[in-house]
């Protein structure tokens, strides 16, 4: 039989802190489009949360550059929502870009030359 240190007990039993935070910012980032606005918020979508920085995802580059100025008062908007400091960074992605290789094999009339 091994013997648990009451630490070890608590632990287990309970959640940590960062996952009540986790779950928080999840229940928050429901509301996405009316916290940060139907302009941005049709626009993006918030793809993962961890340790306070939140990873957005835009329909593309010029979405990416505007929420970038937008930044500060979007988490500014997010902690107030939270009720705390909850949300500490933004770090955005754009759609991804094809290869030139990907585009030769889906254009059938495409020719590489040699």
């Amino acid at each position: 039989m091994e013997i648990k240190t009451i630490a070890d007990v608590l632990q287990q039993s309970f959640p940590s802190i960062q996952q009540i935070k986790d779950a928080k910012a999840h229940s928050i980032l429901k509301n996405w489009v009316d916290i940060i606005g139907p302009r941005l918020g049709q626009k993006s979508s918030p793809q993962s949360f961890k340790a306070g920085t939140l990873i957005v995802h835009t329909q593309g580059s010029a979405w990416t550059q505007e929420m970038q100025m937008e930044k500060q008062q979007i988490l500014k908007s997010l902690n107030e929502r939270a009720g705390e400091i909850l949300f500490k960074d933004l770090r955005f992605s754009g759609p991804k870009k094809k290869s030139k290789l990907a585009e030769l094999n889906n254009d059938p009339t495409a020719r590489v030359s040699t």
